[in-house]
């Protein structure tokens, strides 16, 4: 970082744990630097029995925000004073922004997807989205297409082991928070025939030259 830092310069960071490997500062610093903003960032190993710790110290010190990465993704919800609709429906929280020690939580992994789409010139509105899984990002990235009023989000997730049932709970999540149609199905099924599981209360995806019954 080439860059002065004075008495004006606002702390970002990272918390996680570990951190020690993290190309985050690096990056942030140099994006700073060329923006022209007076910030440095910085990376903390935090546990998650300590976050309580790390968010009081976040508004003693006047820091602009932090990034989260595992475990303490989930482990510092409580301990702040708003949650962002994507990051209250994910139950998870990557990004803290600090306005005059009101703490934030924003998990922008579906954000930054769906902004994509803007700077591209494609309206999401009204449209139909087939996504592949469901993880932690999966899960941010339906969650805020919702949001963002995609018309029907079709996803789909493998039927087994536990990833089915969690999917199934945040599927019914998603909808029952937002209003939207969204649908989760097998992505084991094969072409012969055969409906694909689907979650109740919607249509199944039907195959190529099946018919409707």
């Amino acid at each position: 970082m080439t860059q002065d830092i004075n008495g004006a310069t606002r702390l970002i960071c990272l918390f996680g744990d570990p951190v020690a490997h993290s190309k985050s500062p690096h990056l942030h610093n140099r994006a700073f630097e060329r923006a022209g903003l007076n910030y440095a960032y910085m990376a903390f190993r935090v546990p998650g029995e300590d976050m309580k710790q790390a968010t009081d110290a976040i508004r003693l010190l006047n820091m602009r925000g932090c990034n989260l990465t595992m475990p303490n993704k989930i482990a510092v919800i409580p301990f702040l004073d708003k949650l962002d609709p994507a990051a209250e429906i994910v139950g998870a929280v990557n990004t803290i922004v600090n306005e005059d020690g009101v703490l934030t939580g924003y998990i922008t992994d579906g954000y930054g997807f769906m902004k994509s789409f803007a700077e591209h010139g494609v309206e999401v509105k009204g449209k139909k989205m087939v996504q592949m899984g469901m993880g932690g990002a999966g899960t941010a990235i339906a969650a805020q297409a919702a949001l963002d009023g995609v018309g029907e989000i079709v996803v789909f997730s493998p039927s087994t082991g536990k990833s089915w049932e969690r999917v199934g709970k945040e599927v019914a999540l998603i909808a029952e928070k937002t209003g939207a149609k969204i649908s989760r199905h097998d992505a084991h099924d094969q072409p012969n025939g055969n409906e694909t599981r689907h979650t109740p209360g919607h249509q199944p995806v039907r195959k190529p030259g099946q018919q409707t019954k």
